[in-house]
């Protein structure tokens, strides 16, 4: 993302951040941290794949939590095992895969979302400049094309040509930044910090009802959290979520929530009573709606919530009737909250 436009010369924190970030990092980076970066990285793309075919594999060694797989990666001498233990993670997934026999078109259209969003993710980092629809983050809309009475031939021919677009990219980028460390990385915190408790605020006076270390309205909790912060990475990959959260609840205000929910959309999905939830339709979602989603389920049967957060959130529903303490469910809604709740 540039900060200066040609024609506005418009200046945005996130970009900011995302220029002044990547620039320490490239700069600052030991070999250590590099191979860290990239192997905590593809730990947590490997542990997304493993999981869209419910190989069931368990952690610490199978997670989504970028900064454990890198900091244990730091630690000592790990960093001397790191290929090793991707090689063995790789030969974990393959078996598992294996032994699922031929995939169905809907396994087989999960994988392929999820390695076009890792490689596009891998792509912005890289500043590679492509272009969507065939580069982008949405990972429905990769879903919805595979699954669109694409050949499973074609898919895997896309893939392909995206893994030989990015290779190319990866080795013209591999070449050290300029800018060093120390009063850049206080400009980047500062950037960082003011735009975290901006977008804080805004959500809060929205009523998106977002929680968490994330969403705090501190500019010195924020602050510090990107000084102490080892990878820059993880930095950007915050501020970035932080902004689509934001963006996905505004977004949803707009066609199905309003002034009389305080800006939350009145339902995240209205029919998960009737049909069963899958990857595509959660892998998109924040964390506060995952949690609505969840909890919509028993609401709709009239459940009074024990938690003052949840009887506030759904009294702003139309919709809602408290009328019991306990609820039966089906069997679509019961497997709807276990989906969802491994997402949580």
């Amino acid at each position: 993302m540039k900060i200066f436009s040609g024609i506005s010369q418009k200046t945005t924190a996130l970009g900011g951040i995302a220029l002044i970030l990547t620039a320490c990092l490239a700069s600052s980076a030991s070999a250590n941290k590099q191979l860290c970066t990239n192997y905590a990285q593809e730990a947590v793309n490997m542990f997304h794949k493993a999981k869209a075919l419910s190989c069931g594999f368990k952690p610490p060694v199978w997670s989504g939590n970028f900064k454990s797989h890198y900091d244990w990666c730091m630690a000592g001498n790990n960093a001397s095992q790191a290929k090793k233990h991707t090689a063995h993670r790789l030969a974990q997934f393959k078996s598992c895969k294996a032994s699922k026999g031929k995939l169905s078109q809907t396994d087989e259209c999960r994988l392929y979302a999820l390695e076009a969003v890792q490689d596009n993710q891998e792509a912005q980092k890289l500043g590679c400049g492509f272009k969507p629809p065939v580069w982008s983050n949405n990972h429905q809309n990769h879903y919805n094309w595979c699954m669109g009475g694409t050949k499973l031939a074609t898919v895997h021919k896309e893939a392909a040509k995206r893994k030989t677009a990015l290779m190319q990219c990866r080795a013209q980028k591999n070449k050290p930044a300029e800018l060093p460390l120390g009063k850049n990385k206080k400009v980047a915190c500062d950037l960082y910090a003011n735009e975290a408790l901006k977008v804080a605020a805004k959500a809060s006076a929205r009523g998106c009802g977002f929680s968490g270390p994330r969403w705090v309205q501190s500019y010195q909790v924020h602050y510090q959290f990107c000084l102490k912060d080892p990878n820059p990475v993880i930095l950007l990959a915050e501020a970035a979520a932080r902004s689509q959260e934001y963006k996905a609840c505004i977004s949803k205000a707009s066609t199905s929530g309003g002034a009389g929910t305080g800006g939350v959309a009145i339902w995240v999905f209205a029919d998960s009573n009737k049909r069963r939830l899958t990857d595509a339709d959660l892998a998109p979602l924040s964390p506060a709606q995952l949690w609505q989603a969840r909890n919509e389920i028993v609401a709709r049967k009239g459940y009074i919530f024990k938690t003052a957060k949840a009887r506030k959130f759904f009294a702003k529903m139309p919709w809602y009737q408290p009328v019991s303490k306990t609820v039966t469910i089906n069997k679509i809604e019961q497997a709807n909250i276990a989906l969802i709740k491994s997402y949580e």
